[in-house]
C-alpha cells in the first residue's frame, strides 16, 4: 500500500508541470507585441527639434562657404586679366589704301546747296552754246566765295562775275541754298546765230535758288536763276532772262567729278539792250570738276 501511494504521488508530481507548461505558452505574444516598442528609441534623434534646428542652421553656412570663394576666384581672375590686358603691347595699325567716295559723302560741287566746308573746288563745262569755269573756296563752314567766268559763243556775251553761296536749310533730303553772282558783262556783237545783236557792256546781277539732293552715287541740283543786265553803252538798256537749270554731278575718280547740265531761258530787254526782243534760249553742257585740298 506504501509503495502504490509513492508510486500515485510520483506520477501526480510528473503531470503537474506538463499540465502548467500549456499554460504558460500565451506569453509568447508578449515577445512578439513588445518588438515595436523597441523601434521608438531608434526613431526619436530623427525627430528631436533641437538637432533639426543645428543641423538647419549649419547647412546655410555650408552653403555660403562656396560663395564666397567663388566670389573670391571671380575676383581674382579679373584682375588677372586687367593685368594681362595692360601688359598686352599696343595693337599694330596697318595703313590701308583709301576707299572710293560715293554720294553719302559731299561732293565739291558749285552748283549743288551744299557748301564746300572749307574746302576749295574748280569747276569747268563746255557744250551749246557756251563755255567757261569756276572757283570757290569755303571761307567758312557755311559760306563759300569765289570767281565764275562764262563766254557764251553763240552771242560773243562774256561774264566774269563774283561768286557766293549759302544754305538756307533743309527739307527732308532736299537741301536749299541760296547764290548770288555779280560782276562784268560784254557782247562782242557775234551775228552768225542772232543777226540782231550787237555789242555792248555792263554789268550783270544774278539772284538764285538752288535746291539739291544725293542719290544714284551722285548729287542732283535745280537751279533758278534771275540775271539781269544793266548796259550803259549808246542809250543804254536792261533785259532780264530767267533761268531754270538741272545738273547731275558725280565722282569718277579720286577728287575728279563728271555731270551734265540741261537748262532753259525766256529773254526780253528794254531800251537799248542787245537781243531786246523776246526768245527763249537752250543750254547743254558737259561737267568737269576738281576738289583742290
Amino acid at each position: 500500500m506504501l509503495v502504490v501511494t509513492v508510486i500515485a504521488l510520483q506520477l501526480a508530481l510528473a503531470q503537474a508541470p506538463a499540465a502548467e507548461s500549456p499554460a504558460a505558452a500565451p506569453a509568447a505574444p508578449a515577445r512578439e507585441e513588445a518588438a515595436p516598442v523597441v523601434r521608438v528609441p531608434a526613431e526619436a534623434p530623427a525627430a528631436a527639434p533641437g538637432a533639426a534646428a543645428a543641423a538647419a542652421e549649419s547647412e546655410p553656412a555650408k552653403a555660403s562657404a562656396p560663395s564666397d570663394a567663388t566670389d573670391a576666384t571671380s575676383a581674382t581672375g579679373d584682375e588677372d586679366a586687367l593685368r594681362t590686358t595692360r601688359e598686352l603691347p599696343p595693337p599694330a595699325r596697318m595703313r590701308t589704301r583709301q576707299r572710293v567716295k560715293s554720294a553719302l559723302n559731299p561732293i565739291p560741287s558749285l552748283l549743288s546747296a551744299e557748301p564746300l566746308g572749307g574746302r576749295s573746288a574748280v569747276l569747268g563745262w563746255a557744250g551749246w552754246s557756251s563755255f567757261g569755269a569756276g572757283w570757290a573756296q569755303g571761307v567758312t563752314p557755311e559760306d563759300d566765295l569765289g570767281a565764275i567766268g562764262d563766254l557764251d559763243w553763240a552771242t560773243g556775251e562774256l561774264r566774269v562775275s563774283a561768286f557766293y553761296r549759302r544754305p538756307l536749310g533743309r527739307v527732308g533730303v532736299v537741301e536749299i541754298a541760296s547764290r548770288l553772282r555779280a560782276g562784268w558783262y560784254a557782247d562782242f556783237g557775234a551775228k552768225w546765230i542772232h543777226d540782231d545783236n550787237q555789242g555792248d557792256r555792263g554789268v550783270e546781277f544774278v539772284p538764285a535758288i538752288v535746291l539739291s539732293t544725293r542719290g544714284a552715287g551722285g548729287v542732283f541740283s535745280l537751279g533758278g536763276e534771275l540775271p539781269i543786265v544793266v548796259t550803259l553803252w549808246r542809250n543804254g538798256g536792261i533785259f532780264a532772262a530767267p533761268r531754270l537749270s538741272f545738273s547731275f554731278e558725280t565722282l569718277l575718280y579720286g577728287d575728279l567729278t563728271v555731270g551734265v547740265r540741261v537748262g532753259g531761258s525766256y529773254r526780253a530787254g528794254a531800251g537799248d539792250a542787245p537781243m531786246s526782243e523776246p526768245r527763249a534760249l537752250l543750254d547743254l553742257q558737259v561737267l568737269a570738276g576738281w576738289k583742290l585740298f
